[in-house]
């Protein structure tokens, strides 16, 4: 009898290792070749020892051959030049990982001609501009740098810097797009991680005190706004070329970068210290770690988005996610939203990037349309696209719409489905214990 109950034990169990889904733990892949491009981020600039460089923190976790590339100063141009030359074309075509940091001084650069011209600076003498400038305002009144720091904040504001800005943005989008291109011919097969932008200004707000007036400059919050326009364009164009690791967020704490903007001191160098490398690092060797249970983030379902009229900023639909099973999935935790061409009259573009325990992105497009005037033309055109829509919305009563035939799933999946086989092996199991039981005490 005991060894029947055994056995009836090591049936339970084995039925319950084959039904409920094991966890399994992350491991790290395993990458022999490791190339890094860049920007003076990936350099390692500013930190006394460039062994604290995400680049070398990341090759000591690995243990992998690893090149450097990465060159001080470069902006997205001159990277896309530098493939276009077929430089290190070897070491690409060889690399199971590349890592690359680059954009920042499509901006930057920029701006520190500016400072420079606020600071009376000529921007082509100077070897060391985020030294000069520091040295600079160290030597003035503390009147003159109330006026220095006007007026840079001032030169930032202007329509013409505005433009300046808005155009370095769009050459970026397509240096980049090319760039990839060129990558991915090179090595189709590579794992690629880009380190996502962050504000090297987070929380900076300076009180013009003494200025007769109460004014407060706040360079965080005008910094993000390009920041943003160029995380968009990053994770917007990842499919799957490329993977983002999300510092953004992480980098939204005081600490991590080299900046200091006071009236008594004007240090903008923006560049991460020692504590915020690593964090680009951990980032990075998040990304590699192999999730066996991850989920693809197109399995989910996805809202409709009517038609948005026409507003002159940026249109941004509600959008919600959900499992296979009917959960809710939570932005920020599960997924990001990316909007791209969002503002005038056309298709729109969302990317839904998962996170967390979701891999992937997926795409959904929406129009937006002028909105419809109340004029005889119009009243015309309407009723004529009402017929139409009459006739379209009848004639599908007739056939099965793709979309709803994606939509409508089995009610029984996932987890549910298996408890459903779960309790039925499990009743199957006990009717027949019952039998034997009947057998060999009541002769049944």
């Amino acid at each position: 009898m005991k060894r029947k109950i055994l056995s009836i034990l090591v049936i339970l169990m084995s039925v319950l290792y084959l039904t409920i889904p094991i966890k399994v733990f992350a491991e790290t892949v395993t990458i022999e070749n490791y190339v890094a491009f860049g920007d003076s981020i990936a350099t390692g600039y500013a930190l006394e020892d460039s062994n604290d460089g995400y680049v070398s923190l990341v090759a000591d976790e690995l243990g992998a051959d690893t090149g450097n590339y990465a060159v001080s100063g470069m902006n997205s141009s001159e990277f896309l030049s530098l493939l276009e030359d077929n430089a290190h074309q070897l070491e690409i075509q060889n690399a199971n990982l590349i890592t690359i940091s680059i954009g920042s001084n499509d901006l930057l650069g920029k701006i520190q001609e500016i400072a420079c011209k606020a600071f009376g600076l000529n921007k082509d003498e100077v070897k060391d501009i985020i030294e000069e400038l520091k040295n600079a305002f160290a030597s003035a009144s503390a009147t003159e740098k109330l006026t220095m720091i006007k007026n840079f904040y001032t030169s930032l504001t202007t329509k013409e810097t505005i433009d300046m800005f808005q155009q370095a943005i769009a050459d970026y989008e397509q240096n980049w797009i090319d760039s990839v291109q060129i990558l991915r011919t090179q090595n189709p097969n590579a794992k690629i991680i880009v380190t996502e932008f962050y504000n090297p200004f987070y929380g900076i707000e300076i009180p013009l005190v003494g200025s007769g007036e109460t004014e407060t400059i706040n360079f965080s919050d005008y910094v993000e706004t390009y920041i943003s326009q160029m995380n968009a364009i990053l994770n917007g164009n990842a499919t799957d070329n490329y993977e983002v690791a999300k510092i953004h967020d992480k980098f939204d704490v005081k600490g991590l970068t080299n900046v200091n903007i006071s009236l008594t001191d004007f240090n903008i160098d923006p560049h991460p210290n020692v504590e915020g490398h690593k964090v680009i690092a951990d980032t990075i060797i998040d990304l590699l770690q192999v999730q066996a249970e991850g989920e693809d983030i197109n399995e989910c379902n996805f809202s409709e988005i009517d038609d948005q009229i026409y507003t002159g900023d940026e249109i941004k639909p509600e959008l919600m996610v959900t499992d296979e099973e009917g959960n809710v999935l939570v932005e920020h935790e599960d997924y990001e939203l990316f909007y791209s061409n969002n503002v005038e009259i056309g298709q729109a573009t969302i990317i839904v990037s998962g996170i967390g325990k979701y891999a992937g992105s997926h795409t959904i497009y929406f129009n937006i349309v002028e909105e419809r005037g109340t004029g005889n033309n119009n009243g015309g055109n309407n009723n004529s696209n009402n017929t139409n829509n009459g006739i379209n919305n009848n004639a599908g009563n007739n056939r099965v719409n793709d979309t709803t035939v994606a939509q409508n799933k089995l009610p029984f999946t996932g987890d549910v489905l298996k408890t459903i086989i779960l309790i039925g092996i499990l009743g199957t199991i006990g009717f027949a214990i019952v039998v034997k039981i009947k057998e060999k005490y009541y002769n049944i």
